[in-house]
């Protein structure tokens, strides 16, 4: 199995997080608007490319309020060795509650959840059986914020979890998981190489909108990946895929390869399927994927 736990990729994204919530942190302390109403923690705004560059190379982006950011190396110690994004979502939710779901499979030996914001009033996470999540509950590290929530979760229970958020503003939901079935590398290819040792090569540059091109889908432990689809930052359906898997798999470890024509300047990869025990999984390619205007 194909496992990220080298030290050098991880310390470097954790110190990217770690960038991004004191920037956010800062502009919490610069806001000086009136809350909206009594009881009511709105953080200020992050500057708009610190949220891009995050979503753009897979950070995260959590609002805390100024008095918080002496507790933000709470998210970086919770992210460390939860490789595998799960679920994520971003973007400015209406005010009102929202309810969002996301499957977490038996080969997830630890989960790590982050639920950020701007104004909030509750976040709720229900477990498969539907019991609300609590602070006491066994494996269970809770930390509260005004704007939000950072929760990991040993030896979750497999099932659809379910996160619901009420209140307005910026919002940012990533769900990860310590786990053996990964989304190695997701890429654009082409075919290449010199005579005799001809095969697929990463493109140069950005992926086509408009123009029909090889995706390539590298998986570990997964049995089998049976949906492939590019989602919005935002979590909206933007494309179903047709991927087939290539010859000569070993074990659990699977190349998929098709022809797809991006159609949006960005997406998010997703991948599903099932695991050894019959369970629903998915996993996401963290950072989204920016496409060029054809030639």
């Amino acid at each position: 199995m194909c496992r990220k736990e080298d030290v050098g990729p991880n310390f470097s994204s954790a110190i990217f997080a770690l960038v991004a919530l004191l920037l956010a942190g800062t502009a919490a302390a610069q806001d000086q608007q009136p809350r909206s109403r009594p009881g009511w923690p709105c953080v200020g705004r992050p500057d708009p490319v610190y949220v891009r560059t995050a979503e753009a190379t897979g950070g995260q982006v959590f609002l805390f309020d100024h008095s918080e950011v002496g507790h933000s190396a709470a998210l970086v110690l919770a992210e460390q060795g939860h490789d595998e994004t799960i679920f994520r979502v971003s973007g400015s939710l209406e005010d009102g509650t929202h309810e969002f779901s996301f499957p977490i499979d038996s080969t997830v030996e630890s989960a790590f959840i982050s639920v950020s914001l701007q104004c909030l009033q509750v976040v709720e996470i229900a477990t498969p059986a539907g019991a609300l999540l609590r602070d006491s509950d066994p494996g269970v590290d809770y930390h509260q914020f005004q704007a939000g929530r950072i929760v990991t979760i040993k030896k979750p229970a497999p099932g659809p979890w379910k996160v619901t958020v009420s209140g307005k503003g910026m919002f940012f939901l990533v769900a990860q998981a310590r786990s053996d079935l990964s989304l190695d590398d997701a890429r654009f290819v082409e075919q290449g190489g010199r005579p005799g040792h001809e095969g697929l090569f990463p493109i140069k540059g950005q992926p086509r909108r408009g123009v029909q091109q090889m995706l390539e889908v590298r998986m570990s432990g997964a049995p089998s990946a049976s949906g492939f689809a590019f989602y919005s930052s935002q979590g909206e359906l933007l494309q179903r895929l047709t991927l087939a898997a290539e010859d000569g798999a070993s074990g659990d470890d699977r190349t998929y390869v098709g022809k797809v024509t991006p159609q949006a300047t960005e997406f998010r990869l997703a991948v599903t399927g099932l695991d050894a025990r019959g369970f629903r999984f998915e996993r996401m390619k963290a950072a989204l994927i920016a496409t060029q205007a054809p030639e």
